[in-house]
């Protein structure tokens, strides 16, 4: 049904259905949570490592707290993109 919707483009569907399954796995109060659990404020940064994770708040916390500090380290690579999302 969503492949219709999207005038065949598989990709396109495969994209939102992924999105849509992440978005189902965890709510307000979850990205609330581990944004005071991590010190991070990009919500959107939260809502990509919950829907990662989908949707386990104690993990997401864990898993951000140790990319800021692997990217801390100088010999550690960790994601750029969350160092930037949440040290801006």
């Amino acid at each position: 049904q969503v492949l219709g919707e999207m005038d065949g483009d598989v990709d396109s569907a495969i994209e939102y259905m992924i999105a849509e399954r992440h978005a189902a796995a965890y709510d307000d109060t979850s990205v609330k949570l581990v944004m005071a659990g991590t010190g991070c404020s990009s919500v959107a940064a939260v809502e990509h490592v919950l829907g990662q994770l989908d949707g386990d708040v104690d993990s997401a916390i864990a898993y951000m707290i140790a990319e800021r500090f692997a990217m801390s380290s100088d010999n550690v690579d960790g994601d750029p993109y969350m160092d930037y999302a949440c040290n801006g």
